[in-house]
């Protein structure tokens, strides 16, 4: 039986590895990916998510649904600022980041990078434990 939490799907040759606990961290991680994205150029949303997508080397594409409230959201906060341009076949936002966005991504940046490596550590002490339970051929699990 396949474990439905994990999935892969195939994508520029390589295997996307997918499942629920690293979506989580890679979503939050999508705040800081769009300031420091914004930061360089203004994008449309279309154009942020492929370009986030290129950012992680194909590991994560962040879904509409996760990028557009997100602007929204960082517009509001004043982190970011939209907007609408005509001349394509439909209007578009285009978003860029604002001095105070600017101000906060060090910080921001300090503080992923913070849970992230608490995140690496106690995922380490997870990987430790299977490995353990699986290397024990009876599966006694007390000397754990």
């Amino acid at each position: 039986m396949k474990d439905k939490s994990i999935k892969t799907s195939e994508h520029s040759g390589q295997n996307r590895v997918d499942p629920a606990m690293f979506r989580g961290v890679v979503r939050g991680m999508l705040p800081m990916y769009l300031l420091s994205l914004l930061r360089k150029k203004p994008h449309h949303g279309t154009e942020i998510i492929k370009a986030i997508e290129k950012m992680n080397k194909g590991t994560w594409k962040p879904s509409p649904g996760s990028v557009y409230p997100l602007l929204k959201k960082l517009e509001d906060d004043g982190l970011i600022s939209g907007k609408w341009v005509s001349g394509r076949a439909a209007a578009t936002r285009i978003y860029s980041v604002t001095r105070k966005g600017r101000s906060k991504l060090p910080g921001i940046q300090k503080q992923l990078l913070s849970e992230l490596c608490k995140t690496r550590d106690t995922l380490q002490k997870h990987i430790t434990i299977m490995k353990n339970v699986l290397s024990n051929p009876k599966n006694d699990t007390s000397n754990l």
